[in-house]
């Protein structure tokens, strides 16, 4: 391979055209021609190499697709042709839950006023909510109790319905616990 087919490799290939014009001054070196034949056969080998062949693998009859939460739904009655229904007149509108929907836009009801309205609505729902925060937060103390709060309440829980179980059965729980209580001091 002469030079110059060096120079249109490297050139098209690898916007090299700065260090092969220097070569063309004068001859290159022995270095410098094992450098650029290392260079075009790594060039080739890999310009040779084709992607592996990809293969679809079925899904197994047991595995689910998961499907993406796409967020809460649009409350049922938005869009509806019935005038007597929407755009709404009541600032919330009946059935609607500001948990469960999407909020609603001020092009679902009948005028600013009704909008305002169902605003305020929802702010006070949130207060509320912020408030219940507010108490959970102040019983249970700071961010590193939180979490061994929480898990007393779970155990809790699960020890009132283990105890409901027990009486329905009809064994005397309260004794049981009296005694276990009296073994450990």
């Amino acid at each position: 391979m002469s030079l110059t087919a060096y120079k249109i490799v490297i050139s098209r290939n690898c916007g090299m055209e700065a260090a092969v014009a220097e070569w063309s001054d004068y001859p290159p070196s022995d270095d410098d021609k094992s450098k650029l034949n290392n260079f075009t056969r790594r060039f080739t080998m890999a310009k040779e190499q084709k992607p592996a062949a990809t293969t679809k693998v079925a899904a197994k009859p047991t595995q689910k697709k998961k499907e993406k939460s796409k967020g809460r739904p649009v409350f049922g009655l938005v869009g509806n042709k019935d005038e007597k229904i929407y755009p709404f007149k009541a600032a919330v509108p009946e059935g609607y839950n500001f948990k469960e929907f999407k909020p609603l836009k001020k092009k679902d009801f009948v005028d600013d006023a009704t909008y305002l309205e169902y605003r305020a609505a929802e702010c006070e729902a949130k207060a509320v909510a912020f408030k219940a925060q507010a108490e959970e937060a102040r019983k249970i103390g700071s961010s590193k109790d939180k979490q061994k709060a929480k898990r007393l309440i779970k155990l809790q829980e699960k020890m009132d319905e283990l105890k409901k179980q027990l009486q329905d059965q009809g064994i005397d729980v309260e004794s049981l616990l009296k005694t276990e209580e009296e073994k450990v001091a």
